[in-house]
């Protein structure tokens, strides 16, 4: 058996968002009975926030990614040796912050630190430049994702600085010592289970659509397809690589083979609006359940509706991407739920959703 880390100290960027809210909450019933010397942080905004992650386990650090000296005396301070990142895949400048604090907690205790950054699918699609789909991209290769991304073009620039983004922690922490890992989400779906926000992005945002137009609009291409992931299995990828690394078998890291793609087979966009429009029309939440082409206007009011501007409503609820995890099975990664599961329970998704749109007052 491995030996496990003497230091132990693990803070979460994100813990009141959809994915790490639900990440602490297995961590600590599940990877802390395991580790019990394991003591875990959570970086959040608020008094409000600190509260609800003390009661759920970790020790809330009062903080913000944009206090850069902050994060870092935060780490350092408390000698994190991982930290696990899901708030914000566009913003470099924490996420440098963030791996030179754990290079100085790896002098101060000579031992491994590990930076896990969330990244997600839009950075391998189209919106980011691939434009081969006749085969899933590997995240182990060959090509070297990493490779892949040094040499994408993306036409937006979102996409670029997030594309960089990636490229930049992987090349940062190998330069600092620092392990570091890609972990790529696509399209999330389930019900969240932390003290936070409870429903995801790709998904809502059709149904917000709907909801708030009384239609829903073909934006994608009729055979359009996209990688799919429970929450469930996304967040039991989190658990294995943390207990990789608690239990220092050195899972793969950096530039070489730090990437994974967390997937479980691609549904179809047009597949899923038509389920969609279906279940919503059956609510009375839809005139009817026609997928209809949006005109100039249209898009218009579908970005208003998203709150985004015209030229990201694809890039929100659209596009093709094919990848496959085979790094993330490599280390065990079992998913349970596929394109299947999602197409037969779409109906209770739509009804939590409009449930959490509904408290929310969205």
């Amino acid at each position: 058996m491995s030996p496990t880390l003497s230091t132990q100290n693990l803070l979460i960027t994100g813990a009141s968002g959809y994915i790490g809210g639900t990440f602490l909450k297995h961590l600590i019933n599940q990877v802390l009975p395991e580790h019990p010397t394991l003591k875990i942080f959570a970086l959040v905004r608020s008094p409000s926030q600190a509260e609800s992650a003390k009661v759920a386990g970790a020790v809330p650090v009062l903080g913000g990614l944009n206090d850069l000296d902050g994060l870092k005396a935060a780490i350092v301070d408390n000698s994190v040796n991982i930290v696990v990142h899901f708030a914000d895949p566009f913003h470099v400048a924490p996420s440098r912050a963030m791996i030179e604090a754990l290079a100085e907690v790896k002098t101060k205790i000579n031992q491994e630190v590990h930076f896990i950054h969330t990244s997600g699918a839009k950075l391998f699609s189209e919106h980011a430049g691939i434009t081969d789909f006749s085969k899933p991209i590997s995240d182990v290769g060959p090509p070297s994702l990493y490779e892949i991304q040094k040499n994408q073009q993306p036409k937006v620039s979102a996409m670029k600085i997030a594309v960089e983004h990636n490229t930049g922690v992987l090349e940062y922490g190998d330069s600092l010592g620092v392990r570091s890992y890609v972990v790529v989400p696509p399209m999330t779906y389930g019900p969240g289970e932390g003290f936070g926000n409870k429903i995801s992005i790709q998904f809502v945002e059709i149904v917000k659509i709907g909801r708030a137009l009384g239609q829903l609009y073909q934006v994608h291409q009729p055979s359009s397809t996209w990688p799919l992931c429970h929450l469930q299995d996304l967040v039991s990828f989190y658990l294995i690589l943390t207990r990789e690394i608690l239990s220092s078998r050195d899972p793969p890291h950096g530039r070489k083979q730090g990437y994974y793609f967390c997937e479980n087979g691609n549904f179809s966009w047009e597949q899923m609006c038509v389920a969609i429009a279906k279940r919503m029309s059956s609510r009375g939440a839809l005139k009817d359940t026609a997928i209809k082409a949006p005109s100039e206007k249209d898009m218009e009011r579908i970005a208003e509706v998203i709150g985004q501007p015209v030229e990201m409503v694809y890039i929100s609820v659209a596009g093709s991407c094919s990848i496959r995890g085979d790094n993330a099975r490599l280390l065990g990664w079992k998913p349970k739920y596929d394109v299947e599961h999602l197409m037969t329970h779409i109906g209770e998704e739509v009804d939590f959703v409009l449930q959490e749109l509904d408290a929310k007052g969205k």
